[in-house]
Parts: C-alpha cells; structure tokens; sequence
C-alpha cells in the first residue's frame, strides 16, 4: 500500500520544480518582449527577478491549491481523547473527594 503513496509523492517533487521552470521560461521570454529595447544590464536583472517571483508564485499556489483540496503534502494526526488515569493526584480537580476535614 505504500507504492501509491510514494509514486504520488515522486510526482509532487517533479511537478513543482518542473512548474517553477516552465513559468520562469515564459514570463521571462514574455517580459524580454515587452520591455522596450534596447535592453541594459539593469533590464536584465529585473526581467530575472520577476520571472523568478512569478515561479516562486505559481508554485505556492499550486501549494495552497493542494493543500485546501485535501491532496496535502503532509497528513494530519488523528484527534483522539487522551486516556483516562485514574491516580490520587491532588491536581485532579475531577476527582471527587469523599473525605472530609
């Protein structure tokens, strides 16, 4: 039963990067479009710097979309009671006291 869980997990690690480089590609191939030439050293660094925010974007998006839609990266605990004890703590407020003073 853990060959599906992990297949799912390998395809998460190569979705996500593979995300990331395919939105970078094309926001920065759109972005060397628009900017008007010609380009300068600066140009570059910041058609580099957002193409790169843009990726870092749509990969947590992708993140928070998977997390909301149950397909987490992560499980959750089961929430369970803690088990009853029964002792002679004086700290145990529920216990009732038959002695009297």
């Amino acid at each position: 039963m853990d060959e599906p869980e992990n297949n799912a997990g390998s395809a998460r690690l190569l979705a996500l990067p593979a995300l990331f480089f395919c939105v970078f590609g094309v926001s920065a191939m759109i972005l060397t479009r628009v900017v008007p030439g010609p380009l300068k050293e600066l140009d570059y660094m910041v058609i580099g710097t957002v193409a790169v925010m843009a990726g870092i974007l749509a990969v947590f998006a992708m993140v928070i979309r998977s997390a909301k839609a149950g397909d987490q990266f992560f499980k959750r605990k089961q929430a369970s009671p803690p088990p009853k004890r029964k002792g002679t703590s004086i700290l145990d407020l529920d216990q009732s006291d038959d002695r009297k003073p």
